[in-house]
């Protein structure tokens, strides 16, 4: 009876408990790798909102479009931002600073 309430519970999972359980088991992913990811996905979605900009019609879409293009192009160059901060601090690290004698 134990076993058959513990497939149960397997089958009662939401989508969003499963992934958090699959997460869990994955390996871990790289900064730059995770980071990388999230500005591509940031990028298909500001190219998204300017598609919903140019169909909409209504002055009150018009409206949600703009501030849906402005927020997705907020967040790109954000991510942007940190993904190359993040790449110059990589191809830096490995360098030491210079020590200067007199």
């Amino acid at each position: 009876m134990l076993s058959r309430m513990r497939t149960w519970r397997l089958v009662r999972l939401t989508r969003r408990q499963w992934s958090v359980w699959c997460q869990r088991k994955r390996a871990p992913v790289d900064e730059l790798t995770r980071l990388t990811q999230e500005t591509k996905a940031a990028w298909r979605e500001y190219q998204a909102a300017h598609v919903y900009f140019n169909y909409a019609e209504e002055p009150e879409l018009i409206d949600h479009s703009i501030y849906r293009l402005e927020a997705a192009k907020r967040r790109f160059i954000y991510l942007w931002n940190r993904l190359r901060a993040l790449r110059k601090e990589r191809d830096c690290s490995h360098m030491q600073a210079p020590v200067l004698s007199e």
